[in-house]
């Protein structure tokens, strides 16, 4: 019998991105494949983005064939997350408790939402636990796509969930907090690792809007200011005033940026957290800002570095 493989997709905001992985009875995971594809931007309505996400699918289960489990993330802006303290319970009991809880702290109705939720530490007093819901229509629609290009979902997660695992998978002897950042088109997800505790947050300000701020400055169609923007990111020349407009512009991201770490920290704090992070560790499209690792470790005090994720992962040959 071979290894068991998985394939995960990763459907992001401006980027659709599938992994096939295998692991072995050691525990070794490998590589074997994968794939992206650049997603339409313009598309803000979450049923038409997922569509149009949808259209690639057949063409990845084409290139990725074998039979394996599938997963899906969705992207920190499509989910909404509750993190609660409750107090101890037996076990038995727990389930209703967290569904009382849900129905209490999802400001929605609970028909409309697809929801869980994941324990995260707990003691003799209470027990926390996340709660995270998405909206009925898009995961059942995200189900659909994928049971028609013969990918039934095994499981639809948050994003910010994949990469605790990848972090915890690929760094298991870590110690310390960690401030992890994934800077995505649009929401950068915000999240903090304390060994077997997080917390995560959501946040507003992604690639994008350096992007957007690019285009308004120079009076630009929204493409072309993304065009200077990746010219400027990878020292290609651009104009004297364009590349003025986009240090103005990034130096205005990294500020808002800033001013939202610093707020996740204090409801991370709220809720009872100690530790400060010891070092920030940085993914994401967005992430490739220059002198974004610098400008941040001046801002926060600590180390930055990006996160490699094939560290404890071995690379197929085929890829």
């Amino acid at each position: 019998m071979g290894s068991p493989q998985y394939l995960v997709i990763s459907c992001g905001s401006s980027q659709l991105s599938a992994v096939h992985l295998s692991m072995n009875s050691s525990g070794r995971c490998e590589l074997l494949n994968y794939s992206r594809k650049e997603l339409d931007h313009a598309l803000s309505d979450p049923l038409l983005w997922l569509k149009a996400a949808s259209q690639s699918f057949d063409e990845i289960r084409s290139r990725f064939k074998g039979d394996m489990r599938v997963g899906y993330t969705l992207s920190g802006n499509l989910v909404l997350t509750k993190y609660l303290r409750i107090p101890q319970s037996p076990k038995k009991k727990r389930e209703k408790i967290v569904a009382f809880e849900a129905r209490q702290n999802i400001p929605y109705s609970i028909g409309e939402v697809a929801w869980d939720d994941q324990l995260i530490a707990e003691d003799d007093l209470d027990f926390e636990t996340l709660i995270a819901a998405s909206k009925t229509e898009l995961v059942e629609s995200l189900s659909l796509y994928g049971k028609q290009a013969k990918m039934d979902p095994d499981i639809i997660s948050p994003s910010f969930i994949g990469l605790i695992n990848a972090y915890r998978f690929n760094e298991p002897q870590s110690q310390g907090g960690v401030l992890f950042l994934s800077i995505g088109a649009k929401s950068p997800d915000v999240v903090f690792i304390d060994g077997s505790k997080f917390y995560s947050r959501n946040v507003s300000i992604g690639g994008n809007s350096v992007t957007q701020e690019l285009a308004n400055s120079l009076g630009l169609p929204f493409d072309e200011a993304e065009k200077i923007k990746r010219l400027s990111i990878s020292g290609d020349p651009v104009s004297t005033g364009e590349y003025a407009a986009f240090t103005e512009a990034k130096d205005a991201f990294l500020q808002r940026l800033n001013t939202e770490i610093s707020r996740t920290l204090a409801i991370y704090k709220n809720h009872g957290y100690e530790n400060e992070p010891a070092r920030c560790l940085l993914t994401g499209g967005g992430s490739v800002l220059s002198g974004l690792e610098n400008d941040l470790s001046d801002r926060l005090g600590v180390g930055v570095s990006r996160f490699d994720p094939l560290k404890e992962i071995s690379v197929s040959d085929r890829c």
